[in-house]
């Protein structure tokens, strides 16, 4: 072939990565299985045919396919091991990146589900082992006389099980008396081959109750006849297009996450098993790509190919979830949870607890897959000192791109400012939600929920707001960023001066994270702006602040622009938090891109989650669901299913657990904060030039036909 099945030179780029995991040193019988790697590369190479028969697919002509060999690894002990390949693995599993692990004996399955692990829940997850062995012993000192210990190729289902992962063994026919009493005491569904007739794929898939799962296919679990060269052959196991039509149904009705091949041992003048894993790769790669591609992308050929036809087996008439049943529903007792994170995990099972769950679940594989956040926030965060409580610290993680807020967050986050600090005192206060506002109003008290203020601190905010707007770098038109960060640069020295706490804007002027209004005109600093504007007009009072909104907008379609194209992962998110002009503006950037300036390749947030209180059926960009800014093009169609939720609530009953839950996960890494503040004029002058460069396009849109009526 002039040609390979592989064709991307960068794992980093690709769609798919196999991974060659080169080791074979546990094994306790027949060696070899670290040659397996490279033999099955090289039957990819030379040797499988592009078109994919069970698909009619060529997944080459659309999916990067990547191999990185990690080179001999027999000198390492298993932990070693493990921690080698996870640390390669965690590398390539960047957003819609598909992992196919080669082995390799099986315990470098272990690095593939310690890594996973870190970016789903385990209890979320089914293990699909197609297995001649349970592999479920706790160490190997039963057969071995020089032991491995715990990381024996015979323990990795039992180091997957202690992580949390479900697991379902399919063609298992060799296995200890320990194994199968773990399975049996700890529930584990499995198949046995060879009592009687092989089950239907439907009973298999009845047994995965996830959405999401992970393929370990270790060639001995097929029959020798297909598959010989292996260390531990077991007469009897999968038949060969059986095996293939169940993978296939599986990529049907779930999410595949991962997948590994193992065990390969090859043989000096027989290379059918190679051949026949890189057959099975192939068809992973096809599966991949049915599941992460538009179909309509994908019939080039014409051949009209529906994912209902996916891997049609005649096994498939059989498979029937009528029942509506999916997993189990299990709740664990808080009493047994350590940290908020596993509460967010195993103890909120359903109704308005499992949507909290999905949330969280949701914002963490965002944080883990390094995908920077938009955070749109309405509400009176600053009155109510939340900003302090628990979004400030979401700040400073380095998870963040941006803000986008209201002019009314940003005036009420300088009150603190105007007072010398007290211990334990704030000019904010607790008042009664449902008392005598008629009261309230004759004794000079401003009510904004169960909290309140003497009616003297808004006259004092707006002569520190007027003061700040008539300093000499106010003095011209800007964005509402560059308003932000200065006036957060003057809040910080108030704050300092009085001894007070940071604030929202101080925060995010020191961390460099741009500020956006996307209503300006409403909120109180700008009514002083139009005070100083008004005395200009009367008196000539010297006076030249505006706003800039055509350049506020072109800045966060910059942002947007640098997500997609040039930060790490290529991914944005967008964590909505009310509803209000600061979700329609944060939503905005996508459009603009694409509908405005007709830019390629442009789509919308990759994860949102959004927090709202208004009522879907009300019709108003507040409540709509993430699912319909997809429509929009807003929000990533491709990920739209399992990578966003919106959830039916006040935003401040939940985000302090969230947060705390997020911080207190050692998984998670703090950031360098991306500053993008301070890249604003370079990521500005890139989105120019790819608008320059689409001027003819853009221009062909100015022209209608207006009907111009002249009168008499």
């Amino acid at each position: 072939m002039s040609a390979s099945i592989i064709n991307c030179s960068d794992p980093n780029e690709a769609d798919v990565v196999l991974l060659g995991a080169n080791y074979d040193v546990t094994s306790s019988f027949g060696k070899g299985a670290s040659q397996g790697p490279a033999a099955i590369v090289d039957c990819l190479n030379t040797q499988v045919e592009f078109l994919d028969r069970y698909t009619g697919l060529v997944p080459r002509d659309h999916l990067k396919i990547a191999y990185h060999d990690l080179g001999d690894l027999n000198s390492l002990s298993p932990e070693e091991m493990v921690e080698k390949v996870g640390e390669a693995y965690r590398n390539h599993l960047g957003y819609e990146r598909f992992n196919i692990l080669l082995g390799g004996e099986h315990t470098v399955t272990n690095a593939a589900l310690k890594e996973i692990g870190l970016r789903h829940f385990p209890s979320e997850i089914t293990i699909v082992q197609l297995d001649a062995h349970f592999d479920l012993r706790d160490t190997d000192e039963d057969f071995n006389d020089a032991p491995w210990g715990k990381y024996s190729h015979a323990c990795v289902m039992r180091r997957a099980a202690e992580l949390g992962y479900k697991i379902v063994p399919v063609g298992v026919r060799a296995y200890s008396q320990e194994e199968f009493d773990f399975a049996r005491q700890n529930n584990i569904t499995f198949f046995e081959w060879g009592r009687g007739q092989a089950p239907p794929p439907a009973e298999i898939l009845k047994a995965i109750t996830t959405e999401k799962v992970y393929l370990t296919i270790d060639v001995d679990g097929f029959d020798p006849v297909h598959l010989p060269a292996t260390g531990t052959p077991v007469q009897g196991g999968l038949e060969w297009n059986y095996a293939l039509g169940l993978i296939g149904q599986i990529f049907k009705h779930k999410k595949v996450v991962g997948a590994d091949v193992v065990e390969v041992s090859p043989r000096s003048g027989e290379n059918l098993t190679e051949y026949g894993a890189a057959q099975i790769c192939h068809s992973l790669m096809a599966g991949h790509l049915i599941q992460s591609h538009p179909i309509k992308d994908m019939n080039s050929d014409n051949n009209n190919l529906e994912r209902e036809a996916m891997f049609n087996s005649r096994s498939d008439s059989e498979i029937d979830f009528s029942d509506g049943l999916g997993p189990p529903v299990i709740g664990r007792s808080v009493e047994e949870c350590d940290s908020l994170k596993d509460i967010f995990e195993n103890s909120l099972p359903a109704f308005g607890g499992a949507y909290l769950k999905r949330v969280y679940g949701i914002l963490r594989a965002a944080v883990l897959n390094n995908v920077p956040l938009v955070i749109s926030v309405a509400g009176p965060v600053t009155v109510s000192d939340q900003h302090r409580a628990w979004l400030i610290p979401l700040l400073e993680t380095g998870w963040v791109a941006y803000l986008t807020t209201t002019d009314a967050v940003c005036y009420h986050d300088g009150h603190d400012a105007l007072y010398p600090a007290r211990a334990g005192d704030r000019p904010v206060k607790e008042v009664d939600l449902f008392g005598d506002d008629g009261a309230y109003r004759a004794a000079g008290v401003i009510r904004v929920a169960d909290t309140g203020f003497k009616e003297s601190v808004l006259f004092d905010q707006d002569r520190m707001i007027s003061a700040v707007l008539q300093r000499p770098e106010f003095q011209k038109r800007m964005t509402t960023t560059e308003r932000n960060h200065l006036l957060g640069w003057y809040y910080g020295h108030q704050e300092k001066e009085v001894g007070v706490r940071p604030g929202l804007l101080s925060t995010c002027a020191r961390l460099g994270l741009p500020v956006f209004v996307g209503a300006p005109a409403d909120g109180s600093v700008f009514l002083n702006s139009v005070k100083l504007w008004a005395l200009n007009r009367v008196s000539n009072r010297p006076y030249w602040f505006d706003y800039d909104l055509h350049a506020d907008v072109f800045e966060s379609c910059a942002y947007h622009y640098w997500g997609l194209f040039d930060s790490e992962t290529q991914a944005l998110g967008v964590l909505i938090l009310g509803g209000g002009v600061p979700k329609n503006y944060s939503l905005q950037p996508e459009p603009t891109l694409s509908q405005i300036f007709l830019l390629s390749d442009i789509r919308g947030y990759d994860y949102d989650v959004q927090i709202v209180s208004s009522p879907v059926t009300d019709g108003s960009l507040s409540s709509c669901f993430p699912a319909e800014a997809v429509s929009w093009g807003k929000i990533n169609p491709q990920t739209y299913r399992t990578q966003t939720e919106s959830m039916q609530a006040d935003y401040s009953m939940v985000m302090p657990f969230i947060v705390k839950a997020l911080l207190d996960d050692p998984t998670l890494p703090r950031r360098a904060q991306l500053g993008l503040y301070h890249r604003r004029q370079e990521l500005v002058s890139r989105l120019f030039d790819a608008v320059a460069k689409n001027q003819t396009a853009i221009e062909e849109t100015l022209n209608y036909p207006l009907k111009i009526i002249t009168q008499a």
